[in-house]
């Protein structure tokens, strides 16, 4: 497989950690990744110690000092709202390797944020799909405001999608992420599996209850990722804020899937992914 090519936004500190945590865990399966970072020059970039390539471009110094409140309320220059405009920098970052990389048009260009943990290589697209988008799996009250698909891992097939994704923008109910509605009437859509960026909000906004999620998840050592199983399926990756548990519903997910790690430190990603995300109290 070609070296899988990855663009992310990367601001702030709690975003450098988890940073931390998305390259250790995707360099066991791609370890000649490359990974394509925007940020801004009070988050410069570590030097991550890495079988993975790091680019990164300082370009987002205009949103350093707003947050995200602020930004959902404050007047964009692109878009109505500044929080749309900083949300289609996913847009320009994609571009920007779409421009670099010759391997981008035969292999497809990733976004993810780096909310995301893979567990296990990245999904396999089918010949012929075009764009590639990860359903919520949420209850329809929620879709109705957020959007049927999570803009936090999305593939593209070819940059041309990107203006339809920007023009989208202009008049979504919920800045970028509903937008993606609007591509799939002319794209070959591909839609992940629940075992892909499977998320914190499958346990609190989805039909099933989080108990009923739990029982789905199980151990299974033979497979080709750390060992964790979603409906007896290997589950490619979680997004969560590992290093954020405020949030009661984010606090309750990295409780039930630090259990597996932390009992079932099986494989050699396990134990590394344990180091980083369950670090010894000094």
């Amino acid at each position: 497989m070609k070296s899988p090519l990855i663009g992310s936004i990367v601001m702030g500190s709690i975003a450098l950690k988890g940073l931390k945590i998305f390259v250790s865990a995707l360099e066991h399966w791609h370890p000649t990744a490359k990974l394509y970072i925007y940020t801004d020059s009070k988050t410069p970039i570590p030097s991550i110690k890495t079988t993975c390539t790091i680019y990164s471009k300082v370009m987002l110094d205009a949103y350093s000092d707003i947050d995200h409140r602020e930004a959902e309320t404050k007047e964009g220059k692109t878009y109505k709202l500044m929080w749309a405009d900083f949300m289609y920098e996913k847009a320009n970052i994609i571009q920007w390797i779409f421009d670099t990389e010759e391997t981008a048009k035969e292999t497809g260009v990733w976004y993810m944020d780096m909310d995301v943990t893979h567990f296990a290589p990245l999904p396999t697209i089918p010949k012929g799909a075009t764009l590639g988008l990860s359903p919520y799996n949420i209850v329809d009250e929620y879709i109705k405001i957020f959007g049927k698909y999570n803009a936090g891992y999305i593939w593209f097939g070819n940059q041309a999608i990107l203006d339809d994704w920007r023009k989208a923008g202009h008049t979504s109910r919920f800045f970028e992420q509903a937008a993606l509605e609007d591509l799939v009437g002319t794209n070959i859509v591909y839609e992940f599996p629940i075992q892909v960026n499977y998320g914190w909000w499958h346990m609190s906004h989805s039909p099933l209850s989080a108990h009923e999620h739990i029982r789905k998840i199980s151990l299974y050592r033979p497979d080709t990722s750390i060992g964790i199983r979603y409906d007896n399926k290997i589950l490619q990756s979680v997004n969560t804020h590992w290093n954020h548990n405020v949030d009661s519903e984010v606090g309750y997910f990295n409780k039930v899937f630090l259990n597996f790690i932390n009992k079932h430190r099986v494989h050699k990603p396990l134990v590394t992914l344990h180091k980083i995300i369950s670090p010894k109290k000094k």
